[in-house]
């Protein structure tokens, strides 16, 4: 019988967003009081210069984002999909999605997956509410991806792209905004 390693899919989220920080210093980290939970918080054990948590203040988060991403930061937002989705979706749409910035919005936990944290960190609507907005098309990564195929996947848009940036996610996964995959740098084939 073969012994398979069960791993949740936020892990590689932290893993990829450490190996992001150490081949880009522009790469920074935002959390909204949920950085253990979103494995944020390893980016944050590694690089703390690059790190800004704000709290249970999704809305500021977003903003300082927008701002980070104007002055040349590859900001990625981190906290659950419920919260990005909900109380922050005036500053996307407004502030990140009508000037089309370079904001990478990480959401976990969505839908009914959050187990005992119940109704209130469920996100049933979020992926719905976040697919009407200008230049973002939320797009779920459902399995449980190894940190190489989370890293490459988090590459998807690369600094220099004019492209839109990166979304949200359900069940402790990620969101990109295209169906283009590109190559990590440095990943192993």
């Amino acid at each position: 019988m073969t012994d398979i390693k069960s791993k949740p899919t936020r892990d590689g989220y932290g893993d990829a967003l450490v190996e992001m920080g150490a081949l880009d210093e522009r790469v920074v980290v935002l959390g909204a009081d949920l950085s253990d939970s979103t494995r944020a918080l390893w980016f944050w054990q590694k690089y703390p210069e690059r790190f800004f948590e704000f709290g249970i203040a999704e809305q500021n988060m977003l903003n300082a984002a927008a701002g980070l991403s104007l002055a040349g930061k590859i900001p990625w937002v981190s906290t659950y999909g419920v919260f990005v989705a909900g109380r922050a979706w005036d500053q996307i749409r407004t502030t990140i999605c009508y000037s089309n910035l370079n904001v990478k919005i990480a959401g976990a936990h969505g839908g009914i997956s959050v187990g005992p944290d119940g109704a209130t960190h469920q996100a049933l609507e979020d992926v719905a509410t976040m697919r009407v907005l200008p230049n973002r098309l939320p797009e779920a990564i459902r399995s449980t991806p190894s940190r190489w195929s989370m890293l490459n996947w988090l590459w998807t848009q690369p600094p220099t792209s004019t492209s839109p940036p990166g979304s949200i996610a359900p069940d402790g996964s990620v969101m990109s905004i295209s169906e283009t995959r590109l190559a990590a740098p440095n990943a192993p084939q």
